[in-house]
This record gives C-alpha cells, structure tokens and sequence, in this order.
C-alpha cells in the first residue's frame, strides 16, 4: 500500500450498554490498536514525526546501510 503522508490512529474498546447494565469483569484497556502510516518519504526531522522517521529509515529501500546508520546514531544515539 502507497501512503501520501505519515499518520497514527490509536483505536481502542469501549463499553457502551446495549441492552441491561451487567458489569464485565475484566478490563477494557487490555485490548489497544496503533495503527502507524509511514508515508514512502523519509519524513523531516521533527519531534512530531520521530516515530515514523526512524522506521521509515529502517524500512527504507533508498537509503544505503551508511545513510541509514547515521541517521539512527545522530538524531537517535543508537550506535
């Protein structure tokens, strides 16, 4: 799939009562979902694209294995 821009949604459960009021047991935070877009630019460097910055580098098929690494050891101090 081709993405045109970077983006995150964060779905979750609720419990909306239908019918009656019983109260399950268990917790609804238990079952979250991300969901992370990265578009097929490397993004700019910014705080708010961090996340798909360096998975966008470590995914890429563009950038060489030195443009990669220095990019994850600048801008994320992984050596």
């Amino acid at each position: 799939m081709n993405m045109d821009e970077n983006s995150m949604d964060y779905v979750h459960l609720t419990d909306d009562k239908l019918l009656g009021s019983y109260s399950w047991k268990g917790g609804l935070g238990l079952l979250n979902i991300i969901l992370i877009g990265i578009s097929n630019e490397l993004p700019e460097h910014d705080d708010k694209y961090e996340l798909h910055r360096l998975l966008s580098t470590l995914l890429s098929m563009e950038l060489s294995v030195d443009e990669k690494l220095g990019i994850m050891e600048n801008e994320y101090n992984i050596q």
